[in-house]
């Protein structure tokens, strides 16, 4: 069992830019040992379970304030000022 907050949903190599004719392989479908080595390289660069759970938080009280933002321009819209 995983204590993982995160994954990885898909895997794509190409050099410079993505496009259409890249190969990509889905997380799921990668060999298990594969999918932790490559976790264990995440973790090694700073890709954390710690780090990911600031970056929600992070994430989610950004989306807050834009919300309230939005709600507040709203009001001042509807209201005619």
């Amino acid at each position: 069992v995983s204590d993982d907050i995160f994954g990885i949903d898909e895997v794509t190599l190409f050099k410079n830019e993505w496009n259409d004719k890249c190969y990509a392989v889905a997380g799921d479908v990668l060999d298990g040992y594969l999918y932790d080595l490559l976790m264990n390289l995440l973790e090694e660069k700073g890709i954390s379970n710690e780090f990911v759970d600031k970056l929600c938080e992070l994430s989610t009280a950004y989306e807050h304030s834009s919300y309230i933002k939005f709600l507040e321009g709203l009001q001042k819209f509807t209201s005619g000022k």
